[in-house]
Formats: C-alpha cells, structure tokens, sequence
C-alpha cells in the first residue's frame, strides 16, 4: 500500500480501499495515517448516518422501513441499521439532541472571520503556541 506525502492512500485500488475500509488492524501503516484514515471514516460514515436517517423517518413503523431500502445500501446493512435506530436508547438520544439543538444560540452575526481565525490559532492570553502560528496569524492579518 502507498501514501501520498499528505497520508492519502495512493495506487491500484485505492478508491476500493477508501469506500470499504474494513479493519485498519489488517493493515500495516504509520500512525499518523491511521488517525487520518479514521477521522475520514468517521466523516463518512457520520454524512452517511445522516443520509439513512432521513430516509428511516420517511416511515412509521419498523416493518415498512425494513422493506423500503435505500439505493446504493446493502439490504441486510439496512435492516441491521433499522434495528439499531429503532432501540429505545436511540429514540431517547434523538429526542435530546433535538431539545438541545433548539436550544443552541446562533452565531453572532458580528463574528467575522478574522476573529474567529485569532481565536482558533492563540491562547487565552493572546500568546501564540508557535512561532510559525505568530507568522500565519500576521500574514493573515495583513492579507485581511
């Protein structure tokens, strides 16, 4: 298997690899690869939850949900995908993130992107962590 210098795998295969991960143990690879190769997962599959999930609330009971799969998934994925969002514990969480979705504040409209960028890249007390954040933050600064 081939990284690119920027960790992405590279070479035949490679797409196959990226749609099917599998299990990251069956593979020999540099740490940092791994924690890049998760984080996409991670991005997948949370994008694709949230794909199913409006196609699971299309329906009202289990039984029709089971029969009605989505293109492009996998028939016993989806019935096993239908089973897990159908637990008690599930609907609950739902539930609760909704409540605390509606409670959230919006952003304030006066946040600019500058702001934002300071904020991200220094410490509470204004110092930078490194040298090259210091040169970023004021090239940034003055390109604004």
């Amino acid at each position: 298997m081939k990284l690119s210098l920027l960790g992405h795998i590279v070479g035949k295969n490679s797409t196959k690899f990226m749609s099917r991960l599998g299990n990251l143990e069956e593979y020999v690879l540099p740490e940092a690869a791994k924690r890049k190769i998760m984080r996409s997962a991670n991005n997948l599959w949370r994008n694709g939850k949230k794909i199913l999930r409006k196609k699971y609330d299309e329906w009202d009971t289990d039984e029709a949900r089971k029969k009605n799969c989505p293109k492009k998934t996998r028939p016993e994925n989806w019935v096993r995908f239908a089973d897990l969002t159908s637990t008690e514990e599930v609907k609950a969480s739902r539930e609760r993130n909704k409540i605390n979705r509606s409670k959230m504040m919006e952003v304030d409209p006066t946040t600019t992107r500058s702001n934002s960028f300071l904020v991200d890249h220094t410490y509470s007390d204004g110092t930078f962590p490194t040298a090259l954040v210091a040169e970023k933050v004021v090239r940034f600064i003055f390109a604004h």
